[in-house]
């Protein structure tokens, strides 16, 4: 949300969050239902899951298929009139994705839409106000961010749905099992810093990024922005009469998957450091877990470079003095549009210590796929491509493998934009995005700053956080 009553209600988002799935009664299905043969996971998926209707594909939304929800914080379901929270549900009356974005080929770059609501709610001040639902500035210069520490980084926010491996062996435990869903239902946020487009060295690789985005990264390494962060905008600290604020830089527009990591029971992550995150078989323990992070770049949607679309579809302009960063006139990004669809691609095993070759063979031979997967099922969707190696291990495949795409990432089962709020932060008040996801899931770690515990402490001075950190205490107090 840039503005609200009594001016222009002006809601900003990722344009690959307008894409749903339904089925040929044009009723709403979950993402995995449309998933199509040759796509990853196909054989593994809920395509054939008796929740699917007939014959469901991907199709743009209309308006009336979309709400948006602002001042929501917990998901959990309850009856409203309990509800503490004064969320607000906006009917969508119209909506624009840019001219130029293309669904069929995200890496061109210009994922970015608006939103036309009927804000009649919002011009009562019992829920527009600061203390509940409010504007974030308007995007700035680069000049004019703050950087450095952790109160200076940037921050992004969402929930986290268990997955279905968390929710089947929780189940085992009831008390554990309430406490990994009662610890989903509320937002959650993470630190991110700016860095260079450009694959990490270990994988190998040297895929591309449009320029018309950024890319972030938690400098933990230890999240992973999963189904259910996507379209979640960005927001960035600015100097302004001399005390913090923070402005929209864009929503996520994708990233090309997490990778798996052994998590040791009593010592934290095996061989964990934010400059070197080698780690060998011998530093395993016998107790262990796996968690899903990511070495990979986020990108999102520079919106500075479509601040005047945005405001003239609002019957508005920017001021003749505006200019837009030089990264928005280039036709091309950063890496090699060609490396991609490698055969002879690898993955990464013994977390990252080394790269074998996949085996797609044997992928073929499992899922009737030539090319790296991913697992799906009713209400999640993990976002990691893995293969068997010709060793026969076990890994997530690096960024060029047959598969491994820039996925905006989203997963349906509902078409509600929930808007995702920065609860908690050194924000003048709650600060509300514009549509975080699709009912999906985000498994991205909470970045309060309280003492992390011995367990959960990396090497490098970060801290595993969220239901992470939960499972190390509990195995460790055991």
């Amino acid at each position: 949300m840039l503005s609200g009553p009594p001016g222009p209600t002006i809601l900003v988002s990722a344009a690959h969050c307008n894409y749903i799935c339904k089925d040929a009664d044009d009723n709403l299905n979950e993402s995995c239902c449309c998933n199509q043969i040759g796509d990853p996971g196909y054989e593994i998926n809920c395509r054939k899951s008796v929740h699917c209707g007939p014959d469901p594909k991907t199709v743009k939304a209309e308006p009336r298929d979309l709400n948006i929800v602002c001042g929501e914080i917990s998901v959990e379901i309850e009856n409203q009139y309990f509800s503490t929270e004064k969320e607000v549900v906006l009917k969508v009356k119209e909506f624009h994705n840019y001219p130029l974005y293309n669904p069929e080929d995200i890496l061109k770059g210009y994922d970015i839409a608006v939103y036309i609501v009927d804000d009649e709610k919002l011009k009562d001040s019992s829920y527009f106000n600061k203390g509940n639902i409010w504007p974030t500035c308007l995007p700035k210069g680069d000049d004019q961010y703050e950087t450095g520490g952790s109160n200076l980084k940037a921050r992004v926010s969402g929930w986290d749905v268990p997955d279905f491996l968390s929710r089947s062996i929780g189940a085992l435990n009831f008390k554990n099992f309430l406490e990994v869903e009662q610890g989903s239902y509320f937002s959650k946020e993470v630190l991110m810093e700016k860095i260079d487009c450009k694959d990490h060295p270990k994988m190998g690789t040297d895929t591309y990024y449009p320029s018309t985005g950024s890319c972030f990264r938690d400098p933990t390494l230890t999240s992973c922005p999963n189904f259910g962060v996507s379209g979640s905008g960005l927001v960035r600290p600015f100097k302004d009469s001399g005390y913090s604020k923070f402005s929209y830089f864009g929503p996520l527009s994708f990233h090309r998957g997490c990778q798996y990591f052994l998590v040791d029971s009593f010592g934290g992550v095996s061989g964990v450091d934010a400059s070197d995150i080698t780690a060998t078989a011998s530093s395993r323990t016998k107790q262990q877990t796996f968690i899903r992070q990511s070495i990979n770049p986020t990108l999102f949607t520079d919106a500075r470079c479509f601040m005047p679309w945005i405001a003239a579809n609002y019957g508005m302009k920017m001021p003749d003095n505006y200019v837009m960063p030089p990264s928005c006139w280039i036709d091309h990004g950063t890496g090699n549009k060609d490396d991609k669809d490698n055969e002879n691609c690898e993955a990464l095993v013994l977390n990252y210590a080394e790269r074998q070759k996949c085996n797609l063979t044997r992928s073929e031979e499992l899922y009737g796929i030539r090319e790296c997967w991913a697992f799906s099922t009713e209400g999640y969707t993990d976002h990691s491509y893995n293969c068997y190696t010709e060793t026969g291990a076990w890994g997530t495949c690096v960024n060029n493998c047959p598969g491994v795409r820039g996925n905006a990432v989203v997963v349906g089962g509902g078409a509600v934009l929930l808007a995702s709020t920065l609860g908690g932060s050194s924000l003048t008040a709650p600060f509300t995005v514009a549509a975080a996801a699709l009912l999906g899931t985000m498994a991205m770690s909470n970045t309060r700053n309280s003492r992390c515990p011995d367990v959960c402490q990396l090497a490098a001075g970060g801290c595993i956080r969220g239901r992470r950190c939960a499972i190390l205490l509990r195995t460790a107090n055991k």
